[in-house]
Formats: structure tokens, sequence, C-alpha cells
């Protein structure tokens, strides 16, 4: 699955389709040439080429392989998970602080853009196992459920509260 994007904010300026170019260049590929060694089609090489999409999760690993190189360099340009402290990389922490991250960022989105991310999300989890795994996962996810409506319940007001103090602490830092 592609996401269209209406403006650009995951691909910084399509640098993602910029690399993609470059990498496929660099391996004398045509668009053609690619889309079959990574078994998707020409117009969807192009698209993420200019920007007008970028490569779901499935897309993202088959291209990664045809180019014989790593998802996260497509995605960042490095093959080192996270390299650096930006703020764009807040989720390279342990794994409670990245389950608290990350519902931080899913709270802020709109409903539209927490299923494209919830459909690549399942579909590199998907990808990884098989499907007789991939099956337990999904009743797992189904048990856990009642535990994670009561750690929200205990955890937002702390949230809540914390979210407040970087608001107060951001409208007294000078603007320049």
């Amino acid at each position: 699955m592609s996401v269209e994007l209406k403006s650009n904010p995951l691909t910084q300026d399509n640098i993602i389709g910029k690399r993609l170019k470059r990498e496929r260049d660099a391996r004398e590929l045509s668009q053609a040439a690619l889309a079959k060694k990574a078994d998707i089609s020409r117009s969807a090489i192009a698209h993420y080429e200019t920007g007008k999409v970028i490569p779901g999760g499935p897309e993202l690993i088959k291209l990664a392989d045809a180019l014989e190189i790593t998802p996260n360099y497509i995605l960042s340009g490095s093959d080192d998970y996270f390299p650096s402290k930006e703020p764009e990389h807040a989720l390279d922490v342990d794994d409670f602080t990245l389950v608290i991250r990350t519902g931080q960022c899913l709270q802020q989105l709109d409903r539209e853009v927490k299923q494209k991310f919830s459909s690549l999300l399942m579909a590199l989890v998907k990808e990884k196992m098989t499907d007789a795994e991939y099956q337990k996962f999904l009743e797992g996810l189904g048990w856990m459920e009642p535990m994670f409506r009561e750690m929200k319940a205990i955890l937002d007001p702390y949230i809540e509260k914390r979210m407040k103090i970087d608001r107060e602490i951001a409208l007294k830092e000078p603007k320049g």
C-alpha cells in the first residue's frame, strides 16, 4: 500500500524519491527494470521518484531488496538505526518509552493518517512473520486490549499534565 500525499511532509523535499532514483541510477537500472526486479509497477516507481507518493511497507521492503540496500537507508539515508538525536528520531528509545511516545504522536494525527500509519505498521509486522505467527500475533493484540485501556486510564492524566507543562515552557521561550 502506497501513501498518496497532498503535501509532502514525510519526504522532506522528496528526499526519499531522490534517494531511490540515485540508487536506481547507480545500478544502471531503468524504472521498468527496477519495477520488474521489485515486482512493483513502473508507474509506482515513477510516483515514488517524483514524490507523488511514498512507498508503503511491503513496497519499501521490495525496493530495498531489489536495490540491495536497507529500508532504513531509503527512508533516512543511513544504514544505522536512527543515528541522531534530532526530534524526528525521538522514537529511538527503549520499548516502553517507544510505546508511550508513539501513542503521543498518534494522538496528534487525524483519523485518516492514523489508519495509514496502522496499515503500514501492520504490513511491516506481517512481512516478518509466517501466516500462523501473524494470526497468533493478532490474537495477542485482542487479549491485551483490556490491559491497554487500563494503562491508558492511568497514564492519560500524567501525559496531559506533561503536555501542559511543555506548552507553557514553549510559550515562555523567546521566538526568533
